[in-house]
């Protein structure tokens, strides 16, 4: 069944965080501390993909049953291009903009997220 336990245990994780992450793109505003300095933007966008990427490598393994470099590439693979999506959305929200580098900052961030992962499940 498609909403069975493993769904919710495996896959459900990283597709609610990516809903969340779509619903605070699609405000015109945040309002976050020390927003006002130069970069601390890019630590929240590696912060809020870092755990986008650990769901997702998590999902992979436990789900999909993946292993090794290809599972690892496809988890940064797939947190860059949800990244894209998201500069994307982000140029139809009054107020926001598309930047390379909020993107590269939410690639480094599902990085570290997986790497971390990996480190953590060993």
């Amino acid at each position: 069944m498609f909403l069975s336990r493993p769904f919710f245990r495996v896959y459900f994780p990283p597709l609610f965080y990516m809903a969340v992450i779509f619903c605070f793109s699609s405000l015109e505003s945040v309002t976050l501390p020390f927003l006002d300095r130069p970069s601390v933007d890019k630590l929240y966008h590696s912060l809020e993909y870092f755990f986008l990427g650990y769901l997702i490598l998590r999902a992979l393994e436990q789900g999909w049953r993946m292993q090794g470099k290809k599972m690892v590439i496809l988890a940064i693979l797939l947190t860059a291009l949800y990244g894209w999506s998201d500069e994307i959305h982000q140029l139809f929200v009054p107020g926001r903009l598309y930047s390379y580098w909020d993107l590269a900052a939410d690639t480094l961030g599902g990085a570290v997220g997986a790497w971390s992962y990996l480190k953590i499940r060993l």
